[in-house]
C-alpha cells in the first residue's frame, strides 16, 4: 500500500486528536465528525454509522460522511448475507475487491459504485448497537494496523451510538406523550367522540356507587346514568365492585377484577378496571374479553395438541443451532429417537457429533453440506440417507430440515426424520431384481448375474461379506463373491463342516450367533471366520418354487446385532438367485433344443451351417483347408420298414455315437435329418486327413441287425467336398459332397447286383 493511504502513526494521532476535541458534541454530532474524520484519514469516499433495529433484521444509517452523492441518514438496510457474519462473528470485514463477491452479494455494493469495504461491529459489552461501514470507489487492501484503528474508534464511538438509540426512543416517547396531551385537550365533543370509538364500556362512579355518567361501544347508555351498580348489575358482580372499589378508594392504586354477565346471546366474560379520582369517586372501564378467553383457551388447547402431536407422530422432530459450519448442537429431539435412532431422546441434546458418527460414511458428505444449505439459505431441504445404529442395525432414513432466523439466537435448523427402510429396501429389491432380470434377457453370464444379486444385499449393510455357492454333481463350488477374502474362501471350501453343507442337506436356513461359543461347526471354519473379524454367518439354501435346492447364499457380519432385515434381505435375494440360476438353465435348454437334434443331441442343420461359416472364414485368414463329409446311411429304410421306427431311432443314435468316435474334438458331427449326416474338418493343412477318414467311415461304418432267420446290413456312403477347392461357399460344398456321395451310392448298389447275380449262378 502506497504513503498516501497508509494510516501511520502521524495521522492516527490527528484523528484522535479531532475525534477527542468531538466528545463534548451531541451523538450524532460525533458520529457525524468521527465518519468524515476517518474517510479523509484512509482515503475513501464515504462511510458511515448505521444502528441495529430492535428485531434484528436491518440497520438504519444515523450519521455519514460522502462526497456529496446526497444524505443517506435515515435509510434503512436489509439485513444480507455479510451483515449476518458480522452479526455472527461479532469481527470486522473487509472486502478488498466487491467485484470478486458472489453475484447477488456484488448486486448490493455495484449500484452505489463501491468497490472496496471495511465493516466494523459497534459493540457495547456482548450486545452490536451496529456498524461502522467506510466504502471505497476503487479496489483497495486495507490493512491490519488500519482495521485495528478503525475497530479502535468505532468501539470508542459505542457510547454515543447508544444514546443516539436512546435520544430516539426518548423522541419517540416525547411524540407520544404530546400526542396524549392533545388528546387530553381536546374539546367535550372530541373527547366524546374519543370514548364512544374505544372499544370499553366507561363509567364514572361517585364514592358509593352512583353511576354518574356512561360511554358504551355502540350503544345508547344515557338509562344508566344517576342509577346505583345494584340496578344494573347481578347483586354477586356488584358486591365484587364496591368491594374493588373500596380497596382503590384506600390504597389510591388501580383495581383489576373478572365477572360473567348474561347477556340476550348468552354470557359473556368481562375484565374490568377500577381507576381512583382524586377528586372522589372511581372510574369503571370494562371490557368484554369473551373472543380472547375462548381464543386463549383455543391456543392452549392447539399447544397440548401441538405437543401431542409432536410426541406421537411416526418420526422424530428435531432442532439444532448453528454457530459456525463445524460447530451445531441439538437443542430439542422428540422421545421417537430411541425406537427409530436407537439412542434416547436426552442423550441427543448437544453436540451433533454423536449424530454425525451414526451416518453412513458414503452418505455424510451429503447430509452435512444438506443442513448446511437449509441454515445458510433459509430453504427446506429433504434426502434420504442411511445411519448405523449403536445395536449395528441400518436404517434408512428421510430428513426433512428448513432453516430459520429468530431474534438473539444462532441460525436454527428444524427437521423430522421418519424411518423410510421398508420402502427403501423394497425399492433397492425391486431395482436389482429388475438388472437381473435384464440381464438373464441380455445373456448375461450366471456369476455376474449372481454378483449383481450380493451387490444388491451388502450395499444396504456396511461391513457384510456374502457368497453363492452352486451345488454340482453333489458338490458345493461358490461362484460369486463380495467382500470376502479367497484365502478365507479356500479355508471355508476344504473345511467342509460348515453351515452352507448343512443347509443343503437339511433344506433349512443355519445361522451361527457367536462363532466363538458354537461348536456345530469345524474348528477350521470357525477360527477362519474370526481372524476375518466376523461375528455371525447365516447360511440360506437356494431353491426353485418346486423345493430343489440350487446352492446356498451365505452372508458374514461384523455387526453385534443380526437384524431382522438382515434376514429378510438375504431371503429376498436368495429367491431372486434361484429364479437368476433357473431362468439361465432354461435359456441354456432352449439354447440347446434349437441347435441340437433331439434324437441324436448331435448339432442340427442351423448349428452345422454356423460353424461351417466360421471354420471357412477362419480358413481365409488362415490359408487353410476345411473338409466337409456328406454321409447317408445304407439300409436304413429296411431297418425302419421291417422293425419299426423305435429300432430305427436307436440305429441313429449309435450311428452319431459311431461317427463322433472317428473325428478329433474340433470336428464337428451333425444330423442334417432323416438318415443324413454331415462331418465339418476344420484347420486342416491338406487333404489326406478327410480322405483317410472317409475311406475309414466307408469300410469300417457298419451295422448289422437280426431280424428271423436274415440279416439287414445298414452301412454309409460318405461324399467329400474340400474348401475352396470343391466351392467357395456352404451350399457349394454341400452339393459337391451329395453329388459324390450319390455316386459312391450308385457304385455300392452296382456292386452289390454284380456280387448278387454271380452268387445266384
Amino acid at each position: 500500500m502506497n504513503n498516501s493511504s497508509s494510516l501511520n502513526l502521524e495521522r492516527q494521532l490527528s484523528v484522535l486528536k479531532t475525534v477527542t476535541s468531538a466528545l463534548t458534541l451531541e451523538p450524532n454530532g460525533f458520529l457525524t465528525v468521527v465518519c468524515k474524520r476517518l474517510a479523509q484519514a484512509l482515503g475513501v469516499a464515504q462511510s458511515n454509522f448505521a444502528q441495529l433495529s430492535g428485531d434484528g433484521s436491518e440497520f438504519m444509517i444515523v450519521a455519514e460522511y460522502n462526497s456529496g452523492t446526497g444524505s443517506n441518514v435515515g435509510r434503512r438496510i436489509t439485513i444480507d448475507d455479510i451483515g449476518r457474519q458480522l452479526l455472527l462473528e461479532h469481527k470486522p470485514i473487509a472486502i478488498a475487491d466487491t467485484g470478486q463477491l458472489p453475484e447477488h452479494l456484488e448486486r448490493i455494493y455495484k449500484p452505489f459504485n463501491v468497490l472496496a469495504t471495511l465493516i466494523v461491529p459497534v459493540v457495547s459489552g456482548n450486545v452490536i448497537l451496529g456498524s461502522f461501514a467506510l466504502d471505497s470507489f476503487e479496489p483497495r487492501t486495507f490493512e491490519i494496523e488500519e482495521i485495528a484503528f478503525v475497530e479502535m474508534i468505532a468501539n470508542l464511538a459505542a457510547p454515543f451510538m447508544a444514546k443516539t438509540r436512546e435520544i430516539a426512543q426518548l423522541s419517540t416517547e416525547l411524540k407520544r406523550g404530546k400526542q396524549i396531551e392533545e388528546r387530553l385537550t381536546l374539546s367535550e365533543a372530541g373527547a366524546k367522540a374519543i370514548l364512544d370509538a374505544l372499544p370499553d364500556t366507561v363509567y364514572r362512579l361517585d364514592a358509593r356507587g352512583q353511576i354518574l355518567d356512561v360511554r358504551a361501544p355502540g350503544a345508547d347508555a344515557s338509562w344508566m346514568v344517576d342509577k346505583h351498580l345494584r340496578d344494573v348489575y347481578p347483586a354477586s358482580v356488584v358486591s365484587l365492585i364496591e368491594q374493588t372499589l373500596k380497596r382503590v378508594q384506600e390504597r389510591g392504586k388501580v383495581g383489576d377484577l373478572e365477572y360473567n354477565l348474561m347477556y340476550p346471546t348468552g354470557e359473556r366474560n368481562l375484565e374490568a378496571r377500577l381507576a381512583p379520582i382524586w377528586s372522589g369517586g372511581a372510574v369503571l372501564i370494562e371490557r368484554d374479553i369473551t373472543d380472547a378467553k375462548n381464543a386463549e383457551r383455543d391456543l392452549k388447547k392447539s399447544r397440548a395438541g401441538y405437543r401431542d402431536l409432536v410426541e406421537n407422530v411416526s418420526g422424530v422432530v428435531w432442532e439444532a443451532e448453528l454457530y459456525s459450519p463445524d460447530v451445531a448442537q441439538f437443542t430439542f429431539i422428540s422421545p421417537q429417537s430411541q425406537s427409530i435412532l436407537g439412542v434416547a431422546s436426552e442423550k441427543m441434546l448437544g453436540s451433533t457429533r454423536p449424530w454425525m458418527a451414526m451416518v453412513h460414511p458414503d452418505d455424510l458428505k451429503m447430509v452435512v453440506s444438506g443442513f448446511l444449505r437449509a441454515a445458510e439459505q433459509l430453504t427446506v431441504v429433504e434426502g434420504e440417507y442411511r445411519i448405523v445404529r449403536p445395536d449395528g442395525q441400518v436404517r434408512w432414513i428421510q430428513d426433512r430440515a428448513v432453516g430459520f432466523i429468530e431474534p438473539n439466537r444462532p441460525r436454527l435448523v428444524r427437521g423430522l426424520i421418519v424411518d423410510v427402510t421398508e420402502r427403501k429396501r423394497a425399492q433397492i429389491l425391486e431395482r436389482g431384481r429388475n438388472r437381473v432380470l435384464e440381464g438373464i434377457a441380455r445373456g448375461i453370464k450366471i456369476d455376474t448375474l449372481l454378483e449383481m444379486i450380493l451387490e444388491m444385499l451388502t450395499e444396504q449393510f456396511p461391513g457384510l461379506g456374502a457368497q453363492i455357492s452352486l451345488l454340482e454333481e453333489g458338490h458345493l463350488s461358490y461362484v460369486a463373491t463380495r467382500d470376502v477374502q479367497s484365502d478365507l474362501l479356500e479355508c471355508l471350501d476344504a473345511a467342509g463342516g460348515d453351515p452352507c453343507s448343512v443347509a443343503v442337506r437339511t433344506g433349512e436356513a443355519q445361522y451361527i450367533e457367536n462363532l466363538g461359543t458354537d461348536d456345530r461347526w469345524s474348528l477350521e471354519y470357525r477360527a477362519a471366520l474370526i481372524q476375518a473379524g466376523y461375528k455371525h454367518c447365516a447360511a440360506l439354501p437356494v431353491k426353485t418354487s418346486s423345493g430343489v435346492i440350487l446352492g446356498t447364499i451365505t452372508s458374514y457380519t461384523r455387526n453385534e446385532h443380526w437384524g431382522h432385515d438382515l434376514q429378510t434381505q438375504q431371503k429376498a435375494a436368495a429367491d431372486l438367485a434361484a429364479i437368476a440360476i433357473e431362468r439361465h438353465a432354461l435359456i441354456q435348454k432352449l439354447e440347446y433344443q434349437a441347435l441340437h437334434d433331439s434324437l441324436t443331441g448331435l448339432p442340427n442343420r442351423v448349428l452345422y451351417h454356423d460353424r461351417l461359416h466360421q471354420a471357412i472364414a477362419r480358413a481365409d485368414r488362415n490359408g487353410s483347408l476345411v473338409g466337409v463329409l456328406f454321409i447317408d446311411l445304407n439300409g436304413f429304410k429296411a431297418v425302419n420298414d421291417g422293425l419299426g421306427h423305435a429300432i430305427g431311432d436307436g440305429l441313429l443314435r449309435d450311428i452319431g455315437i459311431q461317427l463322433q468316435s472317428f473325428v478329433r474334438a474340433s470336428d464337428t458331427v451333425a444330423r442334417l435329418g432323416g438318415d443324413e449326416f454331415c462331418l465339418i474338418l476344420p484347420d486342416l493343412t491338406d487333404i489326406a486327413p478327410s480322405e483317410n477318414l472317409r475311406q475309414e467311415i466307408t469300410q469300417n461304418l457298419k451295422i448289422n441287425l437280426g431280424v428271423g432267420q436274415q440279416t439287414l446290413t445298414v452301412s454309409a456312403s460318405v461324399g467329400l467336398a474340400m474348401y475352396p477347392r470343391d466351392g467357395a461357399d456352404a451350399d457349394a460344398l454341400y452339393k459337391h459332397a451329395d453329388s459324390l456321395m450319390y455316386r459312391e451310392k450308385i457304385k455300392r448298389k452296382s456292386k452289390l447286383s454284380k456280387s448278387s447275380k454271380a452268387t445266384r449262378e
